[in-house]
C-alpha cells in the first residue's frame, strides 16, 4: 500500500512538472530537447520520490507516467496543433523512454 501511494505521488509531481512547464513554454520557444530534458525530469523525480519511501522505480511506473504524458500531449495537440507543440511532445514521450531506460 504504500509502495502505491508512493507512485501515486510520484505520477502526481510528474504532472505538475509538464502543467508548469506548460506554462512557461507559453513565453519562449519550446523544442524536442526541451521535451526530452521535461520528460526524463519527470521520471528522475519519480524514481527519487518512491526511493526516498523505500520502494524501486519499475516499468510500470514508468508506463503510467508516459500514459499520463501522452493524455497531455493528445489534449495539448488536439487544443493548438502547432508545429512546436507535435515536437515538444515528441520530445516528452521520448524523455520518458530515456528515463525509464537510464533509471529502471
Amino acid at each position: 500500500m504504500k509502495e502505491l501511494m508512493l507512485a501515486v505521488a510520484a505520477i502526481l509531481v510528474c504532472q505538475a512538472m509538464q502543467a508548469l512547464d506548460d506554462l512557461f513554454s507559453q513565453f519562449g520557444v519550446v523544442s524536442v530537447a526541451h521535451g526530452m530534458l521535461l520528460g526524463y525530469g519527470q521520471v528522475y523525480a519519480a524514481k527519487a520520490i518512491l526511493e526516498w519511501g523505500g520502494a524501486s522505480l519499475g516499468w510500470a511506473v514508468v508506463t503510467v507516467i508516459g500514459i499520463a504524458a501522452l493524455a497531455v500531449s493528445v489534449y495539448r495537440i488536439h487544443h493548438t496543433g502547432t508545429r512546436w507543440v507535435f515536437a515538444f511532445n515528441f520530445g516528452v514521450v521520448a524523455g520518458v523512454i530515456w528515463g525509464g531506460i537510464a533509471l529502471a
